[in-house]
């Protein structure tokens, strides 16, 4: 939905230059000569800008890729054993365990083996073309390679009616992660 997102780390050249605002927007100078300009935190692209002696000002406008990442949580409380089965859109989450199992989206079901580097998620996909984001996150739910059974957060569709206008994916980049639900049982 190319919705500006807030609090994105920006880097030149692989150094932190700030965070973006409110708008989704970062103001900075550069000195000459060529730039690679990056937010690791949201995508994996990057944008080579060349400074020449003009007093241009370049505008340079990186995507999120969009990706969602799936990761395993402790939510045990008392005698009740149970992994907490997050969502975020971004991968800076502490104390995560990776998640192995299949991811069920609305259109399709997804094997979930490729992991982001070692204590990190999985990387789950992005939602459909021309599919609205809150349809995506309603119909997701997760299955446990280990056959865990899987209990859905029913506060999930709250999370996505509180989006209102905004887009709830977007909202992942910023917000914390989400429990999609949680697999019962050691």
């Amino acid at each position: 939905c190319c919705e500006p997102l807030a609090d994105v780390r920006i880097c030149v050249d692989r150094r932190q230059v700030g965070v973006t605002n409110a708008s989704g927007v970062l103001r900075f100078e550069l000195p000459l000569g060529r730039h690679i300009i990056t937010a690791p935190s949201v995508s994996s692209a990057e944008q080579a800008v060349q400074v020449g002696s003009s007093a241009s000002r370049p505008d340079i406008r990186l995507s999120a890729d969009g990706a969602l990442v799936l990761f395993l949580q402790d939510n045990s409380n008392d005698d009740v054993v149970k992994d907490g089965v997050m969502l975020c859109a971004k991968n800076d989450a502490n104390d995560v365990r990776p998640f192995f199992g299949w991811a069920t989206f609305p259109d399709r079901r997804a094997a979930l083996s490729d992991r982001l580097g070692p204590g990190s998620g999985s990387i789950v996909g992005c939602v459909a073309s021309g599919r609205p984001c809150h349809a995506t996150l309603n119909g997701m739910a997760a299955e446990s390679a280990d056959g865990r059974k899987f209990a859905p957060n029913d506060d999930l569709q709250n999370f996505v009616e509180e989006a209102g206008d905004h887009c709830a994916w977007a909202m992942l980049f910023t917000a914390m992660p989400i429990r999609l639900g949680d697999f019962l049982g050691p």
